[in-house]
């Protein structure tokens, strides 16, 4: 499968795509560079993301990513997510290693797509805002 193909049926499953009428909380990044933007809308439940939608304006690696990454951090523990968060913004682009159950994931950080880095790390940043008071 081509890249463009890969990258057009990641963005195409829109199941996540949207707006939470009722929320806990809005988290939002735009990128300096390109002015990509996303907006997070969580609704958590006893420290876990219960329900989660987004919204950008954004290029179609930030929107892929963005659509993965949820999927990813769904119906998971808040601290987990922000874990899973941080290890993917420490990491360098193209040594991942993730499972394999991560493999849209591993193919968007891929080193192929170094030039889009910015692009693709969008929601990890807005993710990496959640802060949930004990």
């Amino acid at each position: 499968m081509k890249i463009n193909q890969k990258l057009l049926l990641i963005v195409n499953d829109l199941s996540n795509f949207g707006r939470l009428k009722r929320c806990s909380l809005v988290v939002s990044h735009k990128n300096k560079i390109c002015g990509d933007k996303v907006k997070i809308y969580l609704k958590i439940k006893k420290k876990k993301i219960d329900s989660i939608k987004y919204h950008l304006n954004s290029c179609l690696f930030c929107h892929a990513s963005t659509s993965v990454l949820v999927k990813i951090i769904k119906k998971k523990d808040v601290n987990y997510c922000k874990k899973f968060v941080k290890k993917i913004l420490d990491i360098e682009f193209g040594n991942t290693n993730l499972k394999k159950n991560f493999k849209y994931l591993n193919f968007l950080l891929n080193k192929k797509h170094l030039i889009r880095k910015d692009c693709i790390l969008v929601p990890f940043y807005a993710i990496n805002k959640i802060n949930i008071k004990k």
